[in-house]
């Protein structure tokens, strides 16, 4: 979770069924969002009893499943799916290469690959759709939005979903059922963040920052190889960049602070540089230190909420990066076994006092689901006989009429 929340107190483990305001208490915004989380969960729940880890609806309204088109290129069929109880739609029949946020890797010929659909939730803030600002609210920053973002990407075909070099075609139908589902619990025991204690250097450093400030909400995230990015005063917040194809001086970004201009960063602390894709998917971004600030004029509408970075590395020119995230600081700190890019530590500091007791590891939420098996030609393009894994799911029901009945 990426925005300014007090706290993400929702606990399945609880057994919570609703929140209860009382007369003459303080609201949090831990309330809405725990009565919020509670309702998906039971929703999601009912979805999952209904269709499983993956379904769709019958009637032709069954969306994502790969057709062939014109020029033997894949086709996604316009309608919606379920994932684990998230519900995905799929607007119109479109290309499967010409993804708007994502671009697959071409497959090579004479293959046998395995077509899949990734879901990620994720949440967006006026750095990114500024129509969440209210111009009635100048300067403040409102509520964010949960969206479920999705991608469909291919992979090399395996027998075996834990080794990589046990790549193999099916050798019937029932044998490649059988491996798509060993697939798909492979992916769903890999997005369960392990029970690990946080370090004690995390929390040292982190103990550290929080004496800056009395009330404050703290994060350690994973980034890569050993690299943890620690951060304070809500400095995880998004930055959009301003006019990146314009970037003249290669080691130099201006981020736009809108209403965020209270958390301008400084000197020594890190940018972690995004990407529309790293954005949307929760991935982690190039990170660079900050060498120095130009102070933003600010008798100019033009630049008044505008700052511009020097940072210690050049970036290229042909560069996609669009947001910005800042961090305190970058600490290598040998992490457990089984802790991934993007899992993090999240808690409220009060009164300079960070609450550690009970922190758990989290894992943003990435659910997938096998769609079909591709095999190419030796021209590389994909071969007719598809073989499809979309489940679709028709309730059982009769008409009034077809009901025998009998007088009592």
């Amino acid at each position: 979770m990426r925005i300014d929340v007090s706290a993400d107190s929702f606990d399945i483990l609880q057994g919570y069924s609703r929140v209860l305001l009382q007369q003459g208490r303080p609201i949090l915004d831990r309330d809405w969002n725990e009565q919020t989380s509670i309702v998906l969960h039971q929703l999601r729940a009912l979805t999952r009893a209904i269709y499983g880890q993956h379904g769709g609806p019958a009637g032709g309204e069954c969306g994502f499943v790969p057709i062939l088109g014109v020029g033997s290129t894949i086709r996604l069929r316009k309608g919606w799916y379920s994932i684990d109880g998230l519900l995905l739609s799929c607007g119109d029949d479109w290309d499967y290469m010409e993804h708007k946020y994502f671009k697959p890797a071409e497959m090579a010929s004479e293959k046998t690959y395995l077509l899949y659909l990734e879901a990620v939730e994720r949440e967006v803030t006026a750095a990114e759709q500024e129509t969440l600002l209210d111009p009635a609210l100048p300067g403040v920053d409102v509520a964010a939005r949960g969206q479920i973002s999705w991608r469909v990407n291919h992979a090399d075909w395996l027998t075996d979903p834990k080794d990589p070099a046990s790549i193999n075609a099916p050798a019937s139908c029932r044998h490649a059922i059988e491996q798509a589902n060993a697939w798909l619990e492979f992916k769903r025991e890999k997005q369960v963040a392990p029970t690990v204690e946080l370090p004690v250097e995390l929390q040292t450093m982190l103990q550290d920052l929080a004496k800056k400030g009395s009330n404050q909400l703290l994060r350690a995230e994973y980034h890569s190889e050993g690299i943890w990015k620690l951060s304070t005063d809500n400095a995880f917040a998004l930055f959009a960049i301003d006019s990146p194809e314009e970037r003249l001086v290669m080691n130099n970004i201006t981020i736009r602070l809108g209403v965020l201009d209270s958390w301008i960063p400084k000197a020594g602390n890190f940018v972690e540089l995004l990407t529309e894709e790293n954005v949307r998917f929760n991935e982690a971004g190039e990170l660079l230190e900050i060498t120095d600030i130009v102070t933003p004029d600010r008798n100019s509408l033009e630049s008044v909420d505008r700052q511009t970075i020097t940072l210690s590395g050049d970036l290229s020119v042909d560069n996609q990066f669009r947001f910005a995230r800042v961090w305190n600081s970058r600490e290598d700190v040998d992490h457990e076994d089984g802790v991934m890019p993007g899992d993090y530590w999240q808690f409220a500091s009060r009164d300079s006092a960070p609450d550690f007791v009970g922190a758990k590891l989290r894992r943003p939420t990435r659910v997938y689901a096998p769609l079909a098996l591709i095999r190419t030609g030796a021209d590389g393009k994909p071969l007719p006989d598809i073989e499809r894994f979309q489940r679709i799911v028709v309730p059982r029901w009769r008409e009034i009429d077809d009901v025998d009945f009998v007088d009592s």
